[in-house]
């Protein structure tokens, strides 16, 4: 009987970890939002490097168009150099807004472990499971 009323806790346990591992906080929202916009300005870049490209390739010689197209892969160039600096500085800024670049903790000491595709297999190996195949073995 006692058995039962084991099993029963961790499958609880275990529920409420599912429940709060699949939470995202304000802070990841922001770095994916950034990201996310950066990466299109970064595409919109390689665009128009290469739309510099065609009109290089189809200005015939005239000096005009040359200039013209120099200028365009130029400013796609430039875009892509800022939106390249501009990824490294928000990733900086968003690793770093915890305080040094380190993680806060929560207070429990341990380590995790990868591999765990079904979160049955780590409470049976004395884990935690946290999501994403992750599990968490207090020391």
């Amino acid at each position: 009987m006692n058995s039962l009323f084991a099993d029963e806790n961790k499958i609880i346990n275990n529920i409420e970890d599912i429940e709060t591992s699949n939470t995202i906080n304000l802070k990841d929202g922001v770095y994916n939002v950034i990201n996310a916009i950066i990466g299109v300005l970064g595409l919109v870049a390689v665009v128009v490097i290469i739309f510099g490209g065609v009109q290089y390739m189809t200005s015939a010689g005239d000096s005009g168009k040359v200039k013209k197209a120099k200028d365009t892969i130029l400013y796609g160039v430039i875009g892509l150099i800022i939106c390249i600096v501009a990824a490294a500085i928000v990733n900086f800024v968003v690793r770093n807004i915890t305080g040094n670049g380190q993680q806060q903790s929560s207070g429990a000491s341990g380590y995790i472990r990868g591999g765990y595709t079904d979160p049955n297999d780590c409470v049976e190996a004395g884990g935690q499971y946290i999501g994403g195949n992750n599990c968490f073995f207090h020391e």
